[in-house]
């Protein structure tokens, strides 16, 4: 059951990455290109935030019991 809760805290990373990254730059939180970065687009720096949230939310839980035979 522990892979069922690391999957979990997986999708749950992957959504809230995904909707902090539209958020960001909503919000004006974006690394804008510059003599010295590699990109040539502003881009959100904002995708750690859905990652914290993730473990934040799961990374407490105790593993699920597990059935005995």
């Amino acid at each position: 059951m522990e892979g069922s809760l690391l999957i979990l805290t997986f999708l749950t990373a992957v959504a809230t990455v995904g909707l902090s990254i539209p958020l960001a730059r909503a919000l004006g939180i974006v690394d804008r290109p510059g003599a010295i970065k590699i990109h040539t687009l502003p881009t959100p720096r904002f995708g750690g935030v859905g990652i914290v949230v993730a473990f934040g939310l799961w990374g407490w839980c105790p593993p699920w019991p597990t059935r005995s035979t």
